[in-house]
C-alpha cells in the first residue's frame, strides 16, 4: 500500500455525515466513483461509495444483522475484508475519504487496515434527533409506498420494536466514544449543531492531519433541510433506564468533543391538536374494520431444525423450508448438512437447494446442482438464467453469456433475462453491446419496469440523465420503483425542483388507495401504544403534504 492519507468520515445515521462528506468533497477530497444516489431523505446526496457500503453490509449480513445493528449479535471480523478496497482507492487517488455510518461498527478494523494512514472525523447528534429523523424517513417510505409488510421489515421494525433505534444509536456511538478515547490524536469529533454553526472542520483537518484542503469554499449547508427538534413520542416510547444509558453516552461524547455548540440540549416538540385529530380519525375508522389476523412469523421458528424429519414430509413443505432458509443467516456447517440431506432430492426441491447454495455464495456447488436439475428434467428458462448468474459470479463470463442466451431463446418475453445479459456485458466492459441488449428487450416487450429501470441506471452511469428520464417517462406510469427512480434522478439534477417532483409523483402513487385499510393491517404489527400512535400520526402528516 502506498503512503497516502485517508479521512474516514462517520457517525450514526441521520447525524449530518452526508453534509460533512459533501463539504469534504467540495474541499478537494475524493469520496469515491460510484456514490449512492440522492434520495428524498438526502436530497443533496449521501456521498457514500457503494463498494464500501456493500463491504460493511456483507459483514453485517454474515452475522444475521443489518444497518440497524444494536449489539444483538457478536460483530468482530478481521480487517482482511477492507484491504482490497483500500488498495484500489489508494491506487486511484493520493488522498481520499470514505463515508458510511456503518464504519462506526468497524472502526478497529479500519484502524488495523489503514494504520498510520488513517485519520477520523466523527459527527455526533443527540439520540432524540437521530431517532426522530429515522422515524420520519421510514414512515414516509411506508406511507407513500403503502407497502404490505410485517414487523420484520426494516422500515416498520422501528415501531414494531420501539427501542431498536435507540439501541442502535448506543451501539454506534459507544464504538465512536471508545475509539476516540483510545486514539485522541487521530480523531476530530464534532457535534451536528457545531458543524451547522460553522465549526472550522476543514482548517482542523489541514492542521491536525496534514491535508491541504480548500478552506475558502462555502459550506454546503441548507438550513431549510435541517430539523433539530424531536417529538416527545421519541422519548415516551423508551424506558427511563434506556434513556439514562443514552444520556450518559451523549454526555461522554460532549466531554471529549473538539467542537460543540453552546447549547446541546435536546429540543422536543409536543403533540399538536392536529395530531390528536389524526389519531382520533384513525381510531374511528379502524374500529369499523375487521381485525387483521396475526401473520405466522417464520422467524419465530427454531433455527436449529432437525432436517432428518423432513424426510417424512411432502415436497411442498421441503420447498417451503428451503425457501425460508434463503432469507436467514446460515453457517457453513448447517448449510453442508442441508446440502447432504437434499442431495438426492428431485424436481423443485433440488432446484430450491441450488438457489439456497447460490444465495450463500456457494456458486460451484450451485452450478453442479443446477446442471443436475436440468439432467433430471427440471429445465425452466429461468434455471439457465440462474446458471448464468453463478458463472458470472465466478467470472466465467463467456459461459454466463451462453446461459443468458439460452434463457432468452427459451422465453423471449422475460425482461429480466435481457437485464441479466446486459449486466454481464457491462462487467465485460462492453457498454455498446449491453445497451443493444436493453434496446432489443425494449423493442420486443416495450418499456416494462425491469428494462426501463436498469436501462435508465445504465444511462446514468454514462452521464445521460436526461435520456434516462425520457426512458422512465415511457415506462409503467404507476410502478412505485419507476416513480421513485424518476424522483431520484430529478433530485440529482436539481434537488429543489426534484423535491417538488417527488411529492407530485407520490401523490399519484397513493391516489385512490384505501389508506385506512392499509393502516389497519400494518398497525397489527405494532404492540406499543405510543409507537402505534406515533406511526399513525406520521403517516397522516406525510399524506397531508401531497
Amino acid at each position: 500500500m502506498q503512503s497516502q492519507p485517508v479521512i474516514v468520515c462517520t457517525g450514526f445515521h441521520r447525524s449530518a455525515t452526508s453534509t460533512l462528506a459533501n463539504y469534504l468533497a467540495n474541499a478537494g477530497l475524493d469520496l469515491g466513483e460510484d456514490l449512492v444516489a440522492p434520495h428524498i431523505s438526502n436530497v443533496k446526496g449521501h456521498y457514500e461509495d457503494l463498494k464500501a457500503v456493500k463491504l460493511h453490509d456483507e459483514q453485517l449480513k454474515a452475522v444475521g444483522s443489518n444497518w440497524q445493528f444494536h449489539d444483538e449479535v457478536v460483530l468482530d471480523p478481521g480487517p482482511d475484508f477492507l484491504y482490497e478496497y483500500i488498495n484500489a482507492r489508494s491506487a486511484k487517488s493520493y488522498s481520499w475519504s470514505v463515508k458510511d455510518p456503518r464504519v462506526c461498527l468497524f472502526l478497529e478494523q479500519w484502524e488495523q487496515a489503514l494504520g498510520s494512514l488513517g485519520s477520523y472525523v466523527f459527527i455526533v447528534r443527540h439520540w432524540s434527533g437521530c431517532i426522530e429523523s429515522l422515524l420520519n424517513r421510514h414512515s414516509r417510505e411506508l406511507a407513500y409506498g403503502l407497502m404490505d409488510v410485517t414487523g420484520e421489515n426494516l422500515h416498520l421494525k422501528i415501531w414494531a420494536q420501539p427501542d431498536i433505534a435507540a439501541k442502535a444509536w448506543l451501539a454506534y456511538n459507544k464504538r465512536m466514544l471508545k475509539f476516540a478515547k483510545a486514539h485522541p490524536d487521530k480523531v476530530i469529533l464534532c457535534t451536528q449543531r457545531a458543524l451547522f454553526e460553522g465549526a472550522p472542520i476543514i482548517n482542523s483537518i489541514n492542521t491536525r492531519f496534514g491535508f491541504e484542503l480548500d478552506t475558502n469554499i462555502e459550506p454546503p449547508f441548507d438550513s431549510s433541510l435541517f430539523n433539530d427538534s424531536a417529538s416527545t413520542n421519541v422519548k415516551d416510547s423508551l424506558s427511563l433506564a434506556l434513556q439514562r444509558q443514552l444520556d450518559s453516552v451523549w454526555e461522554e461524547l460532549l466531554n471529549i468533543a473538539n467542537f460543540s455548540s453552546a447549547n446541546e440540549l435536546p429540543a422536543y416538540s409536543f403533540s399538536a391538536e392536529q395530531d390528536e385529530k389524526y389519531y382520533l380519525e384513525y381510531k374511528d375508522k379502524v374500529t369499523k374494520l375487521s381485525v387483521t389476523a396475526s401473520v405466522f412469523n417464520k422467524s419465530l421458528l427454531k433455527k436449529e431444525v432437525d432436517i432428518s424429519l423432513l424426510s417424512t414430509l411432502d415436497e411442498n413443505i421441503c420447498i417451503d423450508y428451503l425457501v425460508d432458509l434463503r432469507s436467514q443467516s446460515i453457517d457453513e456447517q448447517s448449510l453442508n448438512k442441508v446440502k447432504v440431506h437434499f442431495n438426492e432430492a428431485v424436481g423443485k426441491v433440488q432446484l430450491e437447494l441450488a438457489r439456497l447454495l447460490q444465495v450463500n455464495k456457494r456458486f460451484i456447488d450451485a452450478i453442479h446442482v443446477y446442471h443436475k436439475c436440468i439432467a433430471l428434467g427440471t429445465n425452466y428458462p429461468y434455471v439457465n438464467m440462474l446458471l448464468g448468474e453463478c458463472y458470472q459470479a465466478i467470472e466465467e463470463y463467456e459461459l454466463a453469456l451462453y446461459y443468458f442466451d439460452k434463457a432468452i431463446a427459451a422465453n423471449l418475453k422475460n425482461p429480466t433475462f435481457y437485464v441479466k445479459k446486459a449486466g454481464c456485458l457491462i462487467k465485460l466492459s462492453k457498454p455498446e453491446l449491453a445497451e443493444n441488449e436493453f434496446l432489443i428487450g425494449i423493442k420486443l416487450l416495450g418499456y416494462l419496469a425491469p428494462l426501463a429501470l436498469n436501462y435508465s441506471e445504465f444511462l446514468v452511469q454514462q452521464d445521460k440523465i436526461e435520456l434516462a428520464l425520457e426512458v422512465l417517462a415511457q415506462s409503467e406510469k404507476t410502478h412505485p420503483a419507476v416513480l421513485s427512480k424518476i424522483a431520484h434522478l430529478k433530485l440529482a439534477r436539481d434537488y429543489k425542483s426534484g423535491v417538488s417532483t417527488y411529492y407530485e409523483l407520490m401523490a399519484q402513487q397513493v391516489k385512490g388507495k384505501n389508506k385506512f385499510s392499509w393502516l389497519n393491517k400494518i398497525t397489527s404489527n405494532i404492540s406499543c401504544a405510543n409507537a402505534e400512535r406515533d406511526f399513525v400520526v406520521r403517516c397522516f402528516k406525510h399524506w397531508a403534504k401531497l
